[in-house]
């Protein structure tokens, strides 16, 4: 009799580890299929599974409810296990939807991020066997940027549109010409194995008559082009983004080629972290809920064993985040040094540290936007009715500028052109930033005729900015007038800062605000949810 009883317990025992197994590997194949679907639909989807689960709580509740004041108990039991079953299907697609968005979008954001590291660690060499060019830099697949880059280009080198290479009466696609040439394997390739015509046909130039061009003239065309247009352009932008990488100082001399990672520098490691992140987030998973993983992780790096072991966590994990704890530490001065920089440009209200030559690269907030700090810090001096009658003042002297403005053509020497262009671009970007705050202006100095002098000075510096993008060369201003311009906005964009700074001081008491430290800055960052 024991032994029978044995057998039906080792048997009940074999059939409840054969329902876990099953039930754990249906867990891992859910879990793999959600991993598997694009963020935009896993976006779309968790919305819908959010308001089921929802939903199902509610009836799940009402039934529970129903049970205890109810007789027939039985009738009810078999709605309730079906509402029970419902409630954690939607539960578990619902968490483990978000744990996957999370860990996509974090990877997401940080490549981004180490996506200035990888471009310009990418050497001048093309695999050859694939015919692909794995240095094709990321910003100039895109033909907006690469139109962008391409004006800063000729405005500093004095290219016009005269200048630039025609197909017959047309101008050249240099977008598709590099393109081409770069997909094919870069110009030493196209030109040692003579694939100028593979790139003619691609780009539809090949003749289909005798009386058109001959195909030898549109190669020379088109390798000439190269020559002497895109191959400088090409060194142009790499040295601006090798620049830039300096500047921020996330890109080592020993960087991997093509990858942006140090093998033997850990500091470097980000385009890892994404991988990194995932894997210890799925730890501390029930470990302060109320937190964002990011947060989480950040409270982590200050985190020494015991303080590890006080929170109870497993010794498997434990070991987890002592192997990843300097790829975390790196990630987190990387990112400090992110926000500072946010930080630093916020406090100096006018950005005058990011204000530097067009030839000078670095990474700066866009000039035609006001970080929003610095906006609530202005307008905090001021009443919401100041600011309001300040506004349609200016939109007033705006508007009239418009109506009555006209432009005279001014001869500008040729020595002077090239300064000439570099004072527009400098100029402009002052001009835009003061036209952000341009009813500042009126409040603080209480001047209609020199808040009008300035906008008219605006006015006209996006008209000579606009020409000179355009790729022409002449001028509505000149020289002097562009110096002086520049140097009434930083003086206008001083007195501003310094006039709210004292308006600010003298109604403290009514109006507090202050800048959050760096890191009470970088944790309320990161708490912010996604939109």
């Amino acid at each position: 009799m024991q032994t029978r009883n044995g057998d039906l317990s080792q048997q009940n025992g074999a059939e409840s580890n054969s329902s876990s197994n099953h039930w754990q590997s249906q867990i891992a194949a859910v879990t793999r299929k959600l991993g598997s679907l694009p963020v935009q639909e896993l976006k779309l989807r968790l919305p819908d599974w959010r308001n089921s689960l929802s939903t199902s709580e509610n009836r799940l509740c009402d039934l529970l409810l129903a049970i205890q004041c109810s007789n027939s108990a039985a009738d009810i039991h078999p709605k309730l296990t079906q509402a029970r079953q419902e409630y954690e299907k939607f539960k578990f697609l619902c968490q483990t939807a978000q744990r996957v968005l999370t860990q996509n979008l974090t990877h997401y954001d940080l490549v981004s991020i180490a996506k200035i590291s990888t471009t310009v660690s990418q050497p001048n060499t093309h695999d050859s066997a694939a015919g692909r060019s794995p240095a094709l830099p990321v910003a100039l697949r895109d033909r907006g940027s690469f139109d962008h880059f391409m004006q800063m280009w000729c405005i500093m080198t004095k290219h016009n549109v005269e200048n630039m290479p025609k197909m017959g009466y047309k101008l050249l696609d240099l977008f598709q010409l590099y393109i081409q040439v770069e997909e094919l394997g870069g110009l030493e390739k196209v030109d040692t194995e003579g694939l100028w015509h593979l790139v003619a046909s691609k780009m539809g130039h090949v003749p289909n008559s005798q009386d058109a061009t001959p195909i030898s003239h549109i190669v020379k065309i088109l390798s000439g082009a190269f020559v002497s247009v895109l191959a400088p352009f090409e060194e142009f932008y790499k040295e601006r983004m090798r620049r830039t990488a300096a500047h921020w100082n996330i890109c080592g001399p020993n960087v991997t080629p093509g990858t942006g990672i140090v093998p033997t520098e850990v500091h470097c490691n980000i385009a890892n972290f994404g991988v990194v992140f995932g894997e210890v987030n799925i730890g501390l998973n029930d470990w302060m809920p109320e937190w964002s993983p990011y947060a989480k992780i950040l409270r982590l790096t200050g985190m020494d064993l015991d303080q590890m072991q006080q929170q109870g966590w497993t010794d498997d994990l434990i070991r987890l985040i002592t192997k990843f704890k300097p790829t975390i530490d790196a990630w987190r001065e990387v990112l400090i040094k992110f926000l500072l920089e946010i930080w630093q440009h916020s406090q100096s209200m006018t950005g005058q540290h990011s204000l530097q030559h067009p030839c000078r690269p670095t990474i700066q907030f866009p000039t035609s936007q006001v970080p929003c700090e610095v906006a609530s810090t202005i307008k905090g001096a001021f009443s919401i009715d100041e600011m309001q009658r300040a506004k349609l003042v200016v939109e007033r002297l705006t508007q009239d500028i418009l109506q009555t403005r006209q432009y005279q053509t001014c001869e500008v020497p040729e020595v002077q052109r090239l300064q000439m262009n570099y004072a527009v671009v400098d100029a402009h970007s002052l001009a835009i930033q003061f036209e952000r705050i341009a009813s500042l202006d009126y409040i603080v100095f209480d001047d209609q005729e020199r808040t009008k002098t300035h906008l008219d000075q605006i006015a006209l510096l996006k008209e000579q900015h606009q020409i000179l993008q355009s790729g022409q060369q002449y001028y509505i201003m000149s020289l002097e007038e562009v110096v002086t311009a520049q140097q009434n906005f930083r003086t206008a964009l001083g007195g501003i800062k310094n006039a709210c700074v004292q308006k600010v001081k003298e109604r403290q008491q009514q109006v507090t605000i202050n800048f959050p430290q760096p890191d009470e800055f970088l944790i309320r960052s990161l708490l912010i949810k996604k939109s």
